[in-house]
């Protein structure tokens, strides 16, 4: 059994990170706040009853972070692509402001894209991507090959250039 303090120290190391990305799978803040307090209600429960390395803290983290996650979209059958600042009723002529309505079109139409994407495929895609986690911290976390969660990325991201060049995007 892991001491209270231990349990303390991990939530205050790595709360930030996993509900970030339970947030951006989930699109919810509530969602995530809740996902979050399940994952270390989990991770008590399992360390309570069996012993677990210290290097391997980490992994089950996220490992149970995700499966709770793919799990509750699955539960819901939808996908929000998240909180985006709302758009401002009228364009200002400044070159700073139009680059920012085009990038936050830009990124609700990479989140509405995200949305087409298996629940899976799209966690490992924003753990890479948003995680900065490699291609063998995401396989060593959910317990598949560096070559698949590899080739998933790659098809994520061959699907968001497709699209985002159709749409104009990207020339």
């Amino acid at each position: 059994m892991i001491a209270r303090e231990k349990i303390s120290s991990l939530y205050k190391d790595y709360s930030g990170e996993i509900f970030r990305y339970l947030y951006r799978l989930t699109g919810n803040r509530d969602s995530a706040e809740d996902l979050l307090q399940e994952v270390f209600e989990k991770f008590i429960v399992y360390t309570s009853e069996k012993d677990i390395q210290e290097d391997k803290y980490r992994p089950f983290l996220y490992t149970t972070a995700h499966n709770l996650g793919v799990n509750h979209l699955a539960r819901q059958n939808r996908v929000h692509p998240g909180d985006f600042d709302e758009m401002e009723d009228t364009l200002k002529t400044d070159d700073a402001h139009h680059e920012r309505i085009i990038a936050d079109e830009l990124n609700v139409k990479i989140y509405d894209l995200l949305g087409t994407v298996d629940p899976e495929s799209r966690s490992i895609f924003i753990l890479h991507k948003e995680g900065g986690l490699n291609y063998d911290e995401i396989a060593r976390d959910l317990s598949m090959s560096a070559r698949t969660v590899r080739r998933r990325i790659k098809k994520v991201i061959d699907m968001l250039y497709d699209a985002l060049k159709n749409e104009g995007f990207i020339t």
